[in-house]
């Protein structure tokens, strides 16, 4: 990297010109990106100052890099361990083809042992993440497994849309949410309706809310099989945050007798888009009965694209998908091992070392539990 960049960390006086870099990435709605920022980097429950790295040119951002805290229980009665996500790798398009998205991955690793974290996670990671990150150190864990139920839908605004697109002057009409389908532009219209919310599904103790019940579903969690992977954990604080995304439209159902016995959380991307895709976040029960009635009541929604992760899912869950529809996507990125899990470690020494954890081997898929709601 040239002496004109300087890779330094991130001070509130930067937050401005960050929010400005990360519109491409984010999108136009500049108070929803102001609200997601602070929601991820200035509230998360794990790391409480924002951890980001920047490259700088005269003074002016023109790359950025962030961790994103999380914890990690080994296993049901095993330690914590925070080890936190990378995410929102963005440089100026003016700037790139430079080694600055390099140096940054690099310095976001020095940063982090620093920190004292041992190993750095991101998921999701498409292939242009996967071998930029795989240069600086990163292994794949392997393939998240997307599958997805799809609706043939007719979207007869389509060809406006394209035809504003195209034309100078009104492509910024393209996306107006007035030219959105009713099932994207209200995901949850059907889930939401008095007649199938409350109807048949009373007698099933099946639910929809719109609000988390964060005490409930931790003591959940709490009450569930052992299960000796590494995931994500999930009390009541982890809870209260991660639903409080302001980017995410979310809906819970929820299986309840004297107590809650199972969930399963929707969530969809905001603003509404064209083609959005809605996503089984978290989805848990202490029987299989409670899990095919959690499915059964949400793909009752009838989204356009109703899509989960099977990679690490158990063998029922992973058949229930299959008997509602649900069919492997992505065919091409799951040949080339995405969407990927990536983990390094932070320090460059430990590289060509064992990469483990309380003895669990981090380099085997069958240790991790992921959830698309792990990194949102």
């Amino acid at each position: 990297m040239g002496t004109r960049y300087e890779v330094t960390h991130y001070r509130r006086a930067h937050k401005e010109q960050v929010l400005r870099l990360l519109t491409p990435l984010w999108g136009g709605n500049a108070a929803l990106n102001r609200s997601f920022f602070e929601w991820k980097y200035e509230r998360n429950p794990y790391i409480r100052d924002p951890a980001i790295c920047l490259a700088l040119h005269r003074g002016e951002v023109v790359g950025t890099f962030g961790l994103v805290g999380a914890r990690w229980r080994l296993g049901t009665a095993g330690p914590t361990q925070d080890l936190p996500f990378t995410d929102d790798l963005v440089v100026a398009s003016a700037h790139r083809r430079r080694g600055l998205a390099s140096s940054l991955i690099q310095a976001v690793g020095a940063y982090s042992a620093e920190l004292g974290y041992p190993y750095l996670l991101c998921l999701r990671a498409n292939a242009i993440t996967t071998q930029i990150s795989r240069s600086a150190g990163y292994r794949n864990i392997g393939a998240l497994g997307p599958v997805d139920l799809k609706r043939d839908l007719r979207d007869p605004l389509s060809t406006v849309r394209q035809r504003l697109g195209g034309t100078r002057f009104l492509w910024r009409f393209a996306h107006s949410p007035q030219l959105l389908m009713p099932s994207d532009r209200w995901p949850f219209r059907i889930l939401d309706r008095p007649a199938v919310g409350h109807g048949p599904r009373r007698a099933s103790r099946v639910s929809i809310g719109r609000t988390p019940l964060p005490d409930a579903m931790a003591e959940l969690v709490e009450r569930l099989p052992r299960d000796d992977r590494i995931q994500h954990v999930r009390d009541r604080e982890y809870f209260e945050w991660v639903f409080s995304n302001p980017r995410m439209e979310y809906r819970f159902v929820y299986w309840t007798r004297e107590r809650l016995e199972g969930y399963l959380v929707l969530h969809q991307i905001l603003p509404p888009r064209a083609g959005a895709q809605t996503w089984v976040s978290d989805w848990e029960g202490t029987s299989d009965d409670t899990r095919q009635e959690l499915l059964q009541a949400a793909v009752s929604g009838r989204f356009a694209r109703l899509m989960s992760w099977t990679a690490t899912v158990a063998g029922s869950a992973e058949a229930m998908l299959s008997e509602h529809g649900f069919e492997e996507t992505e065919h091409e990125a799951r040949a080339q091992g995405q969407p990927a899990s990536l983990i390094r470690p932070t320090r460059d020494e430990e590289l060509h070392h064992e990469w483990a954890l309380d003895g669990r081997q981090l380099m085997d898929m069958n240790n991790w539990k992921f959830r698309p709601l792990d990194q949102d």
